[in-house]
């Protein structure tokens, strides 16, 4: 079983023009991020879509970065090439700010921390085999 670090309950808002949230999971593997989420409407929460799935590859990150004010926290992605965000509702300018839920935030620090280690773990290899 993998520990909880490696994954963290997100939810993307204001899709739709605040009509739609999309939530799921942002889930670490030894060497890319997935995305995994669902988009469903604001107004009465029933309507769904299927599930859909994003392979972010470590070596793609810009940065990993956590952040948050009294009333938000976020896990903010930046990619190298916009395309690595292809396909994900509100990416732009090669991020994505993915908001954390107050009960999960000591995880998603975790996660952060879990994600930066590993990335410079891959960084270092890269280097080495140059």
């Amino acid at each position: 079983m993998l520990p909880s670090t490696t994954r963290v309950p997100v939810s993307i808002t204001d899709l739709y023009g605040g009509f739609a949230r999309a939530t799921g999971l942002l889930i670490l593997e030894s060497d890319a991020l997935i995305l995994e989420f669902q988009v469903k409407d604001e107004i009465f929460g029933v309507v769904k879509g299927k599930p859909k799935s994003f392979k972010i590859p470590l070596l793609a990150l810009d940065s990993v970065a956590y952040s948050q004010n009294i009333f938000v926290a976020k896990i903010e992605l930046r990619v190298k090439r916009l395309r690595d965000l292809e396909g994900i509702p509100n990416a732009e300018k090669g991020e994505i700010k993915l908001r954390i839920g107050r009960k999960d935030r000591k995880r998603a620090k975790e996660f952060v921390s879990s994600a930066n280690y590993q990335l410079s773990e891959i960084r270092l290899d890269e280097m080495g085999n140059v």
